[in-house]
Parts: structure tokens; sequence; C-alpha cells
């Protein structure tokens, strides 16, 4: 099959979006601002120089370090994302607070340290640490989850912490499927409740 191609503005060398290991699938592409590696100038100053200051999100958009607001003294280890991509993987600001993008421009300054101190649910994203309430730790990322939140019900979440040890619980994220679906397969292995007439 044909995959789209990006062409360069400066250049007008053509490129497939995932030949260049720049641009994520289903990421939105400006093509007719669009420039190659070797092209790339500065979005802000429209320059090209001092190339070892010039940032490069997935997204094909180049920033000089300087050229940021605000501006940042030096080049991120990992992965960096432009302005107008960063987001907070928790709650959705595109400012990032006092302290900075944190943990790979995953988090805001705040989301970065409740999600270090594993302090919400995985699923729903609120703050966990003093509520109250029925939860069940993910075995893989150590993670806490309303048990409402993967549709797991009082009668599940009691037969799991009788399990203790013995059984297993991943979050949707590291099991790889949608919320909700485990607590309908818990149910079906749940003993039977007989009724007494």
């Amino acid at each position: 099959g044909r995959h789209r191609m990006l062409q360069c503005i400066c250049c007008g060398e053509s490129s497939h979006p995932f030949c260049f290991g720049g641009i994520p699938e289903g990421r939105e592409v400006d093509e007719s601002s669009w420039r190659c590696a070797d092209c790339n100038a500065c979005v802000e100053c429209e320059s090209a120089a001092d190339e070892e200051l010039l940032l490069v999100c997935d997204c094909g958009a180049a920033y000089h370090t300087f050229c940021l607001k605000p501006t940042l003294k030096a080049v991120p280890e990992g992965v960096w994302k432009c302005p107008k991509c960063v987001r907070c993987e928790r709650c959705g600001t595109t400012k990032p607070g006092r302290g900075g993008w944190r943990l790979d421009y995953r988090f805001c300054d705040e989301c970065a340290k409740l999600h270090e101190q594993q302090g919400y649910c995985s699923v729903c994203h609120h703050d966990c640490r003093e509520e109250e309430g029925a939860m069940v730790c993910c075995d893989v990322c150590e993670f806490w989850v309303h048990i409402e939140c993967d549709g797991i019900t009082q009668r599940g979440y009691d037969w799991i912490t009788a399990k203790g040890d013995k059984f297993e619980y991943k979050c949707p994220k590291c099991d790889g499927r949608p919320p909700l679906r485990f607590g309908a397969s818990l149910e079906v292995k749940l003993p039977k409740i007989k009724v007494i007439r």
C-alpha cells in the first residue's frame, strides 16, 4: 500500500513520516511548513544556527533552547516536547508549574510529585493519597486503582483481599486492556453463592 509522504519546504526532499523516526502515528503535522532534519530551523527565530541547541519535537517543530519561553539552560536529556505538543498525562495542563516539565515531559511539576509517590488511581487519575474506599494495587507498576474504576464489585474485592499474595492483579494499563473488563472476568471466577431455602 501507499503511504503519505512529507516534502521539505526548503530542499524538496520527500520522506515517509515514519522513516525519519520523528512523527508518531496519529500525530498531526503541518505539511505546509514541514522541514526535514537537515533543514530544520527554529520556529521562533527561523535560524538553523547553533544546531547543538536546536531541539526537535516528534511533530517536527524545532526550537533553540534560548528561544523557548521560559528558556532552557541546557539541552534536556531524554524526551523533549515542543510547546504545542506538551501536555501533562495526568491533569492535561499545558503549563508546567514552577519545577518545569518532568519525567520526560510527561508530567507537570505537581503531577510528577504525585506520580513519584504513586499517589493517584492509574485509571481515573484522581489523587488517592487521602481517599477512603476500596482500592487494589497493581503488582506490576504498584499504582493503586479504585475497584469501581476496573469494574470490581465489593464481593470481588473481598475475594482478592482474602487471597492476599496468592492473587496477582494487573491494572488496565499494565495488562493492555480497557478499564472495567477485569471486574467482569473476575465475577466468572468467583465461587458461586449457595442459596439456602
